[in-house]
């Protein structure tokens, strides 16, 4: 368990153990760590790294020796400033935590944060993609904690925010007014295990089209927790694709405490092959101007 550092323009030695001598390179200094281990990425003047060139991160870390920790800073580690990169951040492995990472991977086909594994964590970053088919942050078996997604997307079956298996708190998803005419804002992935959506401000800046809220996608649908958000400016503010499997109706989902503005449909189930509306409970939502609740 130890401090590492990055910093583009230390003038050490490079080995990483300390500012003076932190990395110049972080895809090397992420290739150095081991669990338990503490990254500080100090934030140069200009943003960093290349669109095309993803920072990885493959590792598993559930050890005693603790999770591996990645974390931008400003001017001294731990203040909460964010490092700036055009890399996008591809981490996959348990005990992962991204903390105050900006990622902007303009218009790359990449997504521009990435976080997967068991026990893996993203903290205060933000993700931005002007890609056509959104691609802006996605976690798998992890959680997003105060983050920031926005993005573009085109057809139905694109997202700005990608929710498989996965916690989102606190965050704030945006749809970019130069979007096309579908596509969803969180893509919740509702199959194997359930995903949890709580107090997420929701917003669609491109007018209401055909663009969802959350999507709840999957046919073998677990229970879905939607809990506390603000969805605005859409077609519809919450879908779900597929009515419940009958092998999951015992594990219902819930949509509760949710405000959904501006929206054509509030809550829909669209039923498409499986035709259960059954374990789906929706209760103290508030509608406002809206067609259909």
């Amino acid at each position: 368990m130890a401090d590492v550092f990055y910093y583009s323009q230390a003038s050490g030695s490079a080995n990483g153990s300390s500012e003076a001598d932190a990395y110049t390179d972080l895809q090397t200094a992420l290739n150095a760590l081991s669990a338990g281990d503490h990254l500080y990425c100090k934030r140069h003047s200009s943003r960093e790294g290349v669109k095309t060139t993803n920072l990885t991160l493959t590792t598993n870390s559930n050890t005693n020796s603790g999770n591996i920790i990645i974390e931008g800073y400003s001017t001294t580690p731990g203040d909460g400033g964010m490092y700036q990169t055009a890399s996008p951040v591809y981490f996959t492995g348990e005990g992962i935590e991204l903390r105050y990472f900006d990622v902007d991977s303009d218009d790359d086909g990449s997504t521009a944060i990435a976080v997967r594994g068991d026990g893996s964590v993203a903290y205060r970053c933000k993700a931005v993609n002007s890609y056509s088919f959104g691609n802006a942050f996605e976690i798998i078996d992890s959680i997003a904690i105060e983050c920031f997604a926005k993005g573009r997307v085109t057809s139905a079956g694109d997202q700005v925010f990608s929710c498989n298996r996965g916690t989102m708190i606190n965050c704030v998803v945006i749809i970019d007014s130069a979007a096309g005419s579908a596509g969803a804002a969180v893509e919740s992935n509702a199959g194997f295990r359930f995903d949890q959506i709580v107090n997420c401000l929701i917003i669609n800046e491109d007018g209401a089209e055909s663009h969802v809220g959350i999507r709840a996608s999957g046919s073998n649908s677990q229970a879905q927790t939607y809990v506390n958000n603000t969805i605005y400016n859409f077609d519809v503010g919450v879908e779900f694709v597929e009515g419940p499997n009958t092998n999951r109706v015992s594990t219902p989902s819930a949509i509760y405490g949710n405000i959904m503005y501006s929206v054509g449909t509030g809550i829909k189930c669209s039923q498409n092959s499986q035709t259960n509306t059954f374990s789906l409970n929706a209760f103290s939502n508030a509608f406002g101007s809206i067609t259909t609740a």
